[in-house]
């Protein structure tokens, strides 16, 4: 049984691709999501799932 885990995410198209890919990548048995939110509508988004869902925030800097 795969589980599932989504990623809420503010960053540019190219680069959520880039993020699913590598994480494919890294966790294939893992069922990836990456759901692009506006940054100014995350925290509503977040707060809504309250605890009903296990949210944990992180912040990723690509470089280059």
């Amino acid at each position: 049984m795969n589980s599932k885990v989504i990623i809420y995410s503010g960053a540019e198209d190219y680069r959520n691709e880039y993020f699913l890919k590598r994480l494919t990548e890294t966790f294939p048995e893992y069922e990836i999501i990456i759901e692009y939110i506006p940054s100014g509508n995350m925290a509503a988004k977040i707060k809504a799932e309250g605890k009903e869902g296990q949210v944990y925030q992180c912040g990723v800097r690509p470089s280059g």
